[in-house]
């Protein structure tokens, strides 16, 4: 028989932790993690395109990955959730998004791991955080602002 006078509170407060933790980490937000793949061998990438302001999905933009001297390797178009999922042979170590790939209602400009990138500019491209080998690898978000909202600040990915 359960003690009347003890607090359930301690074990309240440990699920609530562990919902939390369980929201933050499988919601598609940090970048870098890995998951096993299930038993296949390959590398995944695989993110979300969000719009800024309602952190929606923004579908139909295709996602350039490349190599270190700018060869473009592959690209993925973001799906009707703004999510993408490419299996890649090489791996790359950056991403970009071109300027005549982003949906009228947006700034041609985006966010990714804190830096701002503007597209106009062939040669700058966003680093990619380490990719491993045969897991799928989660690459976090990019944000692009909607053309109602005041424009983003001045790049600073490339400087």
């Amino acid at each position: 028989m359960q003690n009347p006078n003890r607090s359930n509170l301690p074990a309240l407060l440990a699920f609530v932790a562990f919902i939390a933790l369980f929201l933050t980490l499988g919601c598609g937000g940090g970048g870098g993690g890995t998951t096993t793949t299930g038993g296949t061998t390959g590398t995944v990438l695989q993110g979300r395109l969000l719009n800024s302001d309602t952190f929606a999905g923004v579908p139909s933009v295709r996602i350039r990955f490349y190599n270190t001297v700018g060869t473009q390797l592959s690209s993925v178009v973001t799906d009707a959730n703004g999510r993408y999922s490419l299996a890649v042979g090489t791996i790359p170590s950056r991403l970009h998004i071109l300027s005549g790939d982003f949906p009228n209602q947006f700034y041609v400009q985006y966010l990714y791991r804190t830096f701002w990138y503007l597209p106009r500019t062939a040669t700058c491209r966003a680093e990619l955080p380490t990719i491993n080998a045969n897991v799928v690898n989660n690459l976090g978000d990019i944000l692009i602002t909607p053309s109602y909202e005041p424009p983003p600040p001045p790049p600073s990915g490339c400087n």
